[in-house]
């Protein structure tokens, strides 16, 4: 969805017991909502994102850790989790990942997760776990951070050992437009953008009894 956001907000079902992946793999699969900035004038192929959502995978114990690699630095989780992207003046790609409730062990069922813009100070974002504030962050690169250009839904996968739930996805799925006061109900049409050569493909649900969804299938 391409739209002027200060914020998005989706509820995942069946969490990380959809997604299909072990300790013996260590690329990481996630079923996540993004939110991509605007492109830098002075960098305009700058990839810039926050991110939120559930994973099963090789992830930082440390958000303030910059570029996290294996072996060290990741190790084996399955959870919530909070990450985003940024590039500096210098153009270096600078990453960090986290863990939301690691304590709590390995969630199940449904959750709902959010992020937002804070108002309090330029470029802060936060990111919310069932309503729970979890990470606050100050984004501190080259570009403007104070909202956001399009919000995606999907499946991250980074290995062909890789599997879901067919059918999992998300319901209750709101935004924030910089034109409103606050989060409403997204009534508009996701594009589709699939891309992969596995035969994973999605499909949007328009609101229907006040509600909205999206699904993603296997098979």
């Amino acid at each position: 969805m391409i739209q002027n956001v200060y914020g998005a907000a989706f509820t995942a079902t069946g969490s990380v017991n959809d997604l299909y992946s072990n300790s013996s793999i260590a690329r990481t699969l996630n079923k996540t909502l993004w939110l991509t900035f605007p492109p830098q004038p002075s960098n305009p192929a700058a990839n810039e994102w926050v991110e939120i959502g559930g994973t099963k995978g090789n992830t930082s114990v440390n958000i303030a850790q910059v570029n996290p690699q294996l072996p060290g630095e990741q190790t084996y989780y399955e959870g919530h989790y909070f990450t985003y992207q940024r590039f500096d003046t210098q153009l270096n790609r600078n990453y960090y990942e986290g863990r939301i409730g690691a304590a709590n062990g390995v969630p199940s069922g449904e959750h709902r997760y959010k992020l937002q813009r804070d108002f309090s100070s330029n470029n802060k974002w936060c990111s919310y776990v069932n309503n729970i504030a979890a990470y606050c962050i100050t984004i501190g690169g080259a570009g403007s951070y104070n909202s956001a250009f399009a919000m995606t839904i999907g499946i991250e996968s980074q290995d062909t050992l890789h599997g879901f739930k067919n059918s999992t996805g998300g319901y209750s799925i709101w935004h924030y437009p910089t034109t409103a006061s606050g989060f409403q109900l997204f009534a508009g049409n996701m594009a589709n953008a699939d891309n992969n050569n596995r035969g994973w493909y999605s499909n949007w649900f328009p609101p229907q009894n006040g509600n909205n969804a999206i699904a993603f299938y296997n098979q």
